[in-house]
């Protein structure tokens, strides 16, 4: 019995340690947008799993070239910070059509994600 009772204290730390890696994570708006030569510098297609981060998070294109893991309703989409996006609000992102489509249809136009650097 004693055992048992260490075990659940290992799966309550482990919980904890997840907790802390979703508190690092984002929760936003993300939206779609056709793309073009965006603010790192790069051109892009609609077809490319590629996002534009809001300005604040943007950060002067420090974030250029990092990838994100995006989740909506048990969707996951990866894709590669390539612009900023000057209309989101905090946490928020813009997504290519295709990599919004990976979590919703175009028609919804705006869904509320957990998004972080992966």
């Amino acid at each position: 019995m004693q055992f048992l009772s260490r075990f659940g204290a290992f799966a309550a730390i482990a919980c904890t340690g997840l907790m802390c890696v979703a508190e690092a994570s984002f929760v936003g708006d993300a939206t779609w947008f056709n793309t073009g030569l965006g603010s790192c510098g790069i051109n892009n297609v609609d077809t490319d799993f590629v996002v534009a981060l809001n300005s604040a998070q943007a950060a002067g294109n420090a974030h250029c070239g990092q990838r994100v893991q995006v989740q909506y309703q048990g969707a996951t989409v990866f894709a590669t910070v390539v612009d900023t996006c000057p209309g989101c609000g905090v946490n928020g992102i813009d997504l290519t059509p295709a990599a919004f489509q990976m979590l919703a249809p175009l028609t919804v136009g705006r869904i509320q994600v957990t998004w972080d650097f992966a």
